[in-house]
């Protein structure tokens, strides 16, 4: 496995169904702009992807919208998406931004947390690069 970032959407075509491959779909849109991006999910996604959304996954306590999560927080709340240490994660939006990197920012880099604690495990996923129609 690369420890570069992006895949190609070959990549992940050739890779979508091995057991330890985990998509996310990461899709955002601003406030206000319908149809929701879960919305958009439910009508196409990718194979097996699961949506990762950015509101849910954020503290809760902080007033200010979808602030990054303790790593305790954010390992439970990636852990009931399906997702554990032991997998290799990909990430994707259906816009034309920034979504699925700040999505991916999300995800702790190794050895980040105190004690080596269970979340900071988590490797960083892989950005899906268009080179294709997706």
């Amino acid at each position: 496995m690369t420890t570069d970032p992006l895949v190609s959407t070959e990549w992940l075509a050739a890779h979508i169904n091995d057991a330890n491959v985990r998509v996310l779909d990461a899709s955002f849109k601003l406030p206000g702009v319908l149809p929701l991006p879960k919305d958009d999910y439910l009508a196409a996604h990718l194979p097996g992807a699961v949506f990762f959304d950015v509101d849910a996954v954020s503290d809760h306590s902080n007033p200010l919208p979808h602030m990054y999560p303790s790593a305790e927080q954010f390992g439970r709340d990636v852990g009931n998406l399906g997702i554990s240490n032991a997998d290799t994660v990909v990430l994707y939006d259906a816009g034309g931004w920034v979504a699925a990197p700040r999505a991916w920012w999300r995800f702790p880099m190794p050895d980040s947390c105190p004690n080596n604690s269970a979340p900071a495990r988590y490797s960083r996923p892989r950005v899906a690069r268009c080179s294709r129609r997706c």
